[in-house]
């Protein structure tokens, strides 16, 4: 990782874009928060013996070796994103998920009601539920199924591309629900009637148990209703 060349060139200008982002607030970008500073700090130091090292012995040969610790950082590290990604994918793959179709669902929120879900990393957990309440309540109208059991992993992202903090969930959903006997019904194509239905719905599930848990008012979620462009998708 140290011989790379994003690395070399955070290495020689990390500190001084840290200085010019403290003296002056980027407009578009907001401050540097501390979370993507320790990100990229850590990353700095990943793979290089002199930020620490675990040591293997071999009992038969004597011989040692060094392996260099490494950030565990799943934001800019290419080896350790790479590295983990792989190994959770393979592991759902082989032992979690059965062999069907499957859709990616990705819901992002509007800016205005992101702040409650930064400070409160709770809230993701119902986000991910209210997803997975209305995919169900989908897939059980559209075959009339009342009893069809839908599947879906969901794994929370809090970036976007400018390292701006930008709240999404990305869900991984079979393509259709399962019987109690376990056959699989597969759902097919979504039309694009059908998807901004779905998108209207999230928006005002996500809006009523925002004001329920008194994250926001009523006339706020009123007016959020109204807008032609509301920021969910």
């Amino acid at each position: 990782v140290c011989s790379s060349d994003l690395h070399t060139l955070l290495s020689e200008h990390w500190q001084s874009y840290v200085e010019s982002r403290q003296q002056k607030r980027d407009p578009k970008r907001g401050y540097l928060r501390p979370e993507i500073r320790n990100t990229f700090e850590s990353f700095l130091q990943c793979g290089v013996l002199a930020h620490g090292v675990a040591r293997f012995l071999c009992n038969s040969c004597g011989k040692q070796r060094l392996v260099p610790l490494s950030c565990r950082k799943r934001g800019i590290c290419s080896r350790c994103r790479q590295k983990n990604n792989a190994i959770w994918s393979e592991w759902v793959q082989s032992e979690v998920l059965p062999q069907v179709a499957y859709r990616q669902w990705v819901l992002s929120l509007p800016k205005c009601i992101r702040v409650f879900f930064r400070f409160d990393p709770t809230l993701k957990a119902k986000l991910s539920s209210i997803v997975f309440r209305v995919v169900t309540d989908y897939i059980r109208i559209r075959f009339a199924r009342p009893d069809l059991i839908p599947l879906m992993i969901t794994c929370d992202q809090s970036f976007g591309t400018l390292l701006d903090y930008s709240p999404h969930l990305h869900n991984l959903v079979a393509d259709g629900g399962f019987t109690p006997d376990g056959e699989f019904v597969n759902l097919g194509e979504i039309p694009r009637r059908h998807q901004k239905e779905l998108e209207e719905l999230m928006r005002r599930r996500i809006l009523t148990w925002l004001v329920r848990i008194g994250k926001i008012s009523s006339t706020w979620a009123k007016n959020m209703r109204s807008w032609k462009h509301a920021g969910f998708s």
